[in-house]
């Protein structure tokens, strides 16, 4: 039994790799290791007990609640999806330990380990996206200029994310945020620092900010 959990969490961690790439790619918050962990945490699990545990799922049901608690959103960034899935992944290791499954549990811990510390690194090297967030606020009387804005950055290779374009309107002045996305190939500080430099130009801005962030 247990060869054969190391040959389904095998498959499960390729395949929760591939979707998570997808996410980690398009800068997306819920990247590869959170699939990975859920995946080969879930399939660890459904290889042992089948369909029929409604204890395991208890369990499962409870600890994704605590994972939940982690999960911190800060405007468009959301921080805290890596150690919410690793401490839910986590009861599946306790759960084959306690079931007698010492060494499908100790691969689970290696792969695991793999998840957070090793992929990130290898996926360092791949192509992906940067994602950055963007907040203007405008002088006391002034509208939002969206058109104007992607002007802007379609005159430096960079587009407004349709999901993510947002106006507010507090303390008397209108706020435009939302989110682009710049290929890997163009240097992070560089590009903030362009962007910076040349948004100030426009009209009627009173003040913005840029930062690197995630987009779920």
């Amino acid at each position: 039994m247990d060869i054969q959990i190391v040959l389904n969490t095998l498959l499960a961690l390729a395949l929760g790799w591939l979707v998570g790439y997808e996410r980690y790619f398009q800068g997306r918050a819920s990247g590869s290791q959170v699939y990975c962990l859920v995946c080969v945490a879930s399939c660890a699990l459904a290889t042992i007990f089948g369909s029929g545990s409604n204890v395991v799922g208890n369990i499962l049901t409870g600890i994704g609640f605590l994972g939940a608690g982690i999960i911190v959103k800060n405007g468009v960034s959301i921080r805290g999806l890596t150690t919410a899935a690793l401490v839910w992944s986590s009861s599946a290791m306790g759960i084959l330990v306690g079931l007698g499954h010492r060494p499908a549990a100790a691969f689970l811990a290696l792969l695991f380990i793999f998840c957070t510390v090793v992929m990130p690194r290898l996926e360092g090297r791949l192509p992906s996206r940067k994602v950055l967030a963007v907040q203007i606020q405008y002088a006391a009387g002034a509208r939002p200029d969206a058109g104007l804005v992607r002007h802007f950055l379609h005159e430096h290779g960079l587009s407004i994310h349709a999901e993510s374009l947002a106006v507010r309107y507090e303390d008397g002045r209108h706020h435009l945020d939302f989110i682009i996305v710049a290929d890997r190939r163009r240097n992070e500080r560089t590009l903030i620092e362009t962007i910076s430099a040349e948004l100030s130009g426009l009209p009627n801005l009173d003040s913005f900010s840029i930062a690197r962030t995630t987009w779920a």
